[in-house]
């Protein structure tokens, strides 16, 4: 405003010289896997890498806040800077591995796939990249692995050994046997089950307790550490997929889990997001879904079931019950984060019931309406 008011600037032109490259990435709450639809949710963590003379954070949310539908979903702008594009390149791949948010979905995996293709490492872009070379940066999904697996299985096992143990301090009789969570049992066999899925499909998994090793038996050594603490009283066998290791570790507050895997030790950051798992783990996001016993996950959608993809408003419904539509009729208007999608038929059919009106507000992966076939 005071330049534009006529005030002169603080150094001219010949005085501004080039220093090194820096980059900027915006991480927004968005699923690029699904044309980068915008996501809604509460920020349950939030985590960036320290700003230091190479990184810099712009942001205005924090932890615990929400990504609403109203407004942009723009996270943060993450800066690198360093001496060439290349090292600025590494810093800004660094940099986002170090970036933790769990509670929405985000584009940082594609941003880390993008900054560490090769075209885009040799400055080979333009307004094509994306299309170009979309088979490498939206590669087929494939299964976790059975160690992120085994990390998963052991968060949950030392989470309830420790509300166990704050729950004995508190009660009348902190030595009763009831408190433990070890072997103990009584008419029942010495291992539990699991069921993980992981997006493509359910994995089981045997726990049974054993006893911890201790640093001094015979042993193949860690690569770090060997010390009594990276040892935790609470010691299982895992076995998932038919691969069994032995786990054990310490849960800190913040759902920091530091874990020894068959003698190796691994850190990973966990976040409890209602029933899945948000773990973070080498630079990589997992996202698993804690299924009951008693659910069976991949069962096909109701014929005709249109189901909302994101949160967002109904701005305008263009049909009513009982209409007969042909595929791809525009059914209804959904507006999220100040775009308007359609909701089109995906098949010829006759609309059996609507189960929203103009101005509702819908949450991601409800049921818009039915679509019935039409006799045949």
């Amino acid at each position: 405003i005071r330049i534009a008011a006529g005030e002169p600037l603080g150094r001219k032109q010949e005085e501004i010289r080039m220093q090194g490259h820096a980059l900027e990435c915006r991480i927004y709450a968005e699923d690029p896997g699904n044309g980068f639809l915008p996501a809604t949710g509460r920020l349950q963590r939030l985590r960036f890498p320290d700003c230091t003379p190479h990184v810099r954070i712009d942001t205005g949310v924090r932890e615990g806040d929400d990504i609403s539908v109203h407004y942009d979903p723009l996270i943060a702008k993450l800066v690198t800077w360093d001496s060439d594009r290349r090292r600025c390149l590494r810093r800004m791949l660094d940099a986002l591995s170090r970036t933790r948010v769990a509670g929405v979905a985000t584009n940082i995996g594609f941003l880390a796939s993008v900054i560490s293709h090769e075209a885009f490492q040799a400055a080979d872009i333009d307004t094509g990249f994306i299309e170009l070379h979309h088979a490498d940066l939206f590669p087929d999904k494939e299964t976790v692995s059975p160690d992120i697996l085994c990390l998963a299985t052991l968060y949950q096992m030392l989470r309830r050994a420790n509300r166990s143990e704050r729950e004995a301090v508190s009660s009348a009789d902190p030595t009763s046997p009831w408190w433990a969570t070890d072997s103990w049992r009584l008419n029942l066999v010495d291992e539990e089950h699991f069921r993980f899925h992981d997006g493509i499909r359910e994995h089981d998994v045997i726990v049974k307790q054993t006893t911890p090793r201790h640093p001094s038996a015979p042993r193949r050594s860690c690569e770090r550490g060997n010390s009594p603490a990276d040892h935790a009283a609470n010691a299982y066998t895992i076995t998932v997929d038919g691969r069994s290791l032995y786990a054990s570790g310490r849960l800190e507050p913040d759902g920091r889990l530091t874990a020894i895997l068959d003698n190796i030790q691994r850190r990973a950051d966990v976040v409890e997001e209602h029933e899945y798992l948000v773990m973070f783990d080498a630079g990589h996001t997992y996202r698993l879904k804690h299924v009951p016993d008693s659910v069976h996950t991949g069962e096909e959608e109701a014929p005709g079931s249109l189901i909302s993809s994101m949160p967002g408003r109904v701005v305008e419904v263009v049909v009513s019950e009982g209409q007969q539509v042909k595929k791809g009729d525009a059914l209804l208007v959904l507006e999220a984060m100040k775009i308007e999608h359609i909701i089109a038929a995906p098949h010829d059919g006759t609309v059996q019931s609507l189960h929203y009106h103009e101005g509702e507000l819908v949450e991601e992966g409800m049921e818009l309406l039915a679509l019935a076939d039409n006799p045949r």
